[in-house]
């Protein structure tokens, strides 16, 4: 037997195309006008980065230019590798966009589904927010202006405040006779588990098919999820999580000691501890020592097996 291949989609155009529309995202807002951005000012590299983000998503019908000249700013990040991301600054515009309350599963209930399993996959999905369509009323909402003229997004953008929400809902409904069976999802995060190797080929066979059966794309990567690597034997640390630990420099005050403690808290699992109080809790001149004793603790279970996220260690 073989798996069905897969793929990311070269453009929406043919994914339209379809009998079956790809789901759509209304925006709500609180005023009758969205409000407008200040355009800000854009390096030479800024500007070519803009004008080959522009030609990319216009070819693959991600945008659209509009006559318009208002819309939200675009601003630049620089990416680990040293490249630079565009983000478009919707904040204004989330301020006055009702929120969509959805709610997402609980991460230690997600790891607590794994217990038992001997089988693990993951696949990423493709495109995420890009695979979910604005309805056609409320494209001029996600507008975005750069020196380059104005665009209206098709696709529900990255910025949007309910964006992570809208495509929650959208995976959930698709795989909802499959959640907690064999199948758990987390925004892009597919998460297969089985008992057996040819349990374990049926179910990333459905949960293929039942991918393509949406016009929804896929690739597959390595075994992690959430920041926790997962196997049979229990949960363990990510290792660049464990590296981070390790090179963590020695705080010199009370808020670079607090930036490690809600570092440490995602690994609340691990360590049956509450940091904040324990931070409060302490006098001045031993807050410095937590830093080095909860270093330890942490770097001991980066081989650790920890087959039940209900049962931390203690400290």
């Amino acid at each position: 037997m073989e798996l069905p291949p897969l793929s990311c989609h070269p453009s929406l155009e043919e994914k339209w195309d379809e009998e079956e529309e790809p789901e759509e995202i209304e925006t709500v807002l609180k005023v009758l006008l969205p409000p407008v951005g200040v355009t800000y000012s854009l390096s030479n590299k800024e500007s070519e980065t803009l004008w080959a983000h522009i030609s990319e998503n216009v070819e693959k019908g991600f945008i659209r230019p509009i006559s318009s000249s208002t819309g939200a700013p675009v601003l630049f990040v620089k990416k680990k590798d040293g490249g630079l991301l565009l983000c478009v600054d919707y904040h204004k515009l989330n301020v006055v966009t009702r929120k969509k309350r959805y709610p997402f599963p609980p991460m230690k209930q997600l790891l607590t589904i794994f217990n038992g399993s001997t089988m693990f996959s993951k696949i990423d999905m493709c495109g995420t927010y890009n695979l979910l369509r604005i309805k056609e009323w409320d494209k001029h909402l996600a507008s975005f202006g750069a020196k380059y003229g104005s665009y209206d997004y098709l696709v529900m953008p990255f910025s949007l405040t309910n964006a992570p929400s809208s495509f929650q809902n959208l995976i959930n409904d698709i795989f909802s006779d499959f959640f907690g069976i064999f199948v758990v999802v987390y925004l892009d995060d597919i998460r297969l588990f089985s008992s057996s190797e040819e349990e374990h080929f049926k179910h990333v066979v459905s949960v293929l098919q039942r991918l393509r059966e949406n016009n929804l794309f896929s690739k597959a990567s390595s075994v992690e999820y959430l920041g926790y690597v997962v196997s049979s034997d229990g949960l363990k640390m990510d290792s660049s999580k464990f590296q981070q630990i390790i090179n963590w420099p020695q705080p010199k005050s009370i808020k670079a000691l607090q930036s490690f403690v809600v570092f440490a808290n995602f690994y609340h699992c691990f360590i049956k501890i509450t940091l904040k109080k324990l931070l409060l809790s302490l006098p001045s001149s031993k807050k410095t020592l937590l830093l080095s004793s909860m270093r330890k603790l942490l770097v001991s279970f980066k081989y650790s097996k920890n087959p039940s996220p209900l049962l931390p260690a203690e400290l």
